[in-house]
């Protein structure tokens, strides 16, 4: 196979996995009827269709996902499978395989789920995706950017975290703290809250402590930079953390610096920087230029356009927060999101010196004016 060959055979294998990753995140809501039969003539076009698309689903331990092949001929893919390249079975579709195709599987259905098992872990290396541990709240992940795109990663306790093209976090939860290593690149955080566990997020020699905050981490050859872009951030040494007493002893300690809105320093071995007043729209630039959104939650909506003002957009009531609306926003114009949720029923804006609040009509605020 010539170099042309191999390089089309992999755009080709990239190409199905884009679209498998795709259906799955479809599949997160009821697909309409013309999605899926959408879904179902993408699936029979191809075995190695089937076969990617459940590599995606066991990554995810999601099997729930599968559950709109009930409707797929199941002997149109057991024979599919046979006569053509190994293709891995869904489970919804096993149960209605004879009982000594069970018992006594064949060679091409043996060399699918070894198939299988391959596609998976390519997937999960092309995403980035490391290990993974969510049980009594401990997590251990790593997560990689995208090459070409902003990636935006949501993790098990709402932290909101938007990753550069190549850029790389680790992420390590356990039942006392919540710990967040950038290891390279731009990562934008919107902390979710957890009274119970600080966050912390290590950049090189200083330790990062949330206190409510949306903040930017950038690492590169040339240093380190942090930007908060609303609340406050805290920055500590991370010698300290060696002394005894470990992260009790980190806390404790003196802070290098506070930064609050609008505030930028620099980081490196020898210290940090004088806090300068940031220029929040350089800092985000490197964020997507519209926020796009398709049957989403006006709270996670709201959340994206945070990173980009220091002015946060704060959803005060469940009940809209919950609402899942669809539409096409310029990122740096939250004032029009904010006026078209005003346009809502039962949606009241009200606009205050550092923050714009979401609030139900009927509740009761007299301490500020309407947007």
């Amino acid at each position: 196979m010539n170099n042309s060959t191999q390089f089309d055979a992999a755009r080709q294998a990239r190409r199905i996995t884009e679209q498998a990753v795709s259906w799955y995140i479809e599949q997160q809501e009821p697909l309409t009827e013309r999605q899926r039969v959408a879904f179902l003539a993408w699936l029979r076009a191809s075995p190695r269709h089937v076969a990617e698309y459940f590599a995606v689903v066991q990554m995810h331990g999601d099997f729930k996902a599968a559950a709109a092949l009930k409707t797929l001929t199941v002997e149109q893919l057991v024979d599919q499978a046979g006569r053509d390249n190994p293709v891995v079975m869904f489970p919804m579709v096993g149960s209605a395989i004879r009982k000594e195709h069970v018992a006594r599987p064949g060679r091409a259905r043996r060399m699918a789920m070894r198939a299988g098992g391959l596609a998976a872990a390519a997937m999960m290396a092309w995403l980035g995706i490391g290990y993974w541990r969510d049980a009594n709240g401990l997590v251990e992940r790593s997560f990689q950017g995208d090459v070409a795109a902003v990636r935006a990663v949501t993790l098990p306790d709402g932290t909101l975290v938007q990753l550069d093209r190549n850029s790389v976090i680790d992420v390590h939860f356990d039942k006392r703290f919540r710990r967040i290593e950038v290891i390279k690149g731009n990562a934008l955080f919107d902390v979710g809250k957890d009274m119970r566990r600080p966050m912390l997020v290590n950049v090189g020699g200083h330790v990062l402590q949330d206190i409510g905050t949306v903040f930017d981490v950038k690492r590169d050859a040339s240093g380190d930079t942090l930007t908060v872009i609303s609340g406050r951030v805290r920055v500590l040494n991370a010698a300290d953390e060696s002394k005894q007493g470990g992260i009790a002893a980190l806390l404790s300690a003196d802070p290098v610096a506070d930064l609050t809105t609008g505030q930028q320093i620099s980081l490196s071995v020898s210290g940090v920087s004088i806090k300068q007043p940031a220029q929040v729209a350089k800092v985000t630039a490197w964020l997507p230029s519209e926020i796009r959104f398709q049957h989403e939650t006006i709270g996670n909506v709201a959340r994206r356009f945070n990173a980009y003002t220091s002015k946060p957009l704060v959803i005060e009531n469940g009940s809209i927060a919950d609402e899942r609306i669809s539409g096409i926003f310029h990122a740096d114009n939250p004032q029009a999101f904010a006026a078209y949720l005003a346009t809502l029923p039962d949606v009241r804006v009200v606009e205050e010196r550092d923050r714009v609040r979401i609030i139900a009509s009927n509740q009761t605020d007299t301490k500020a004016g309407h947007l």
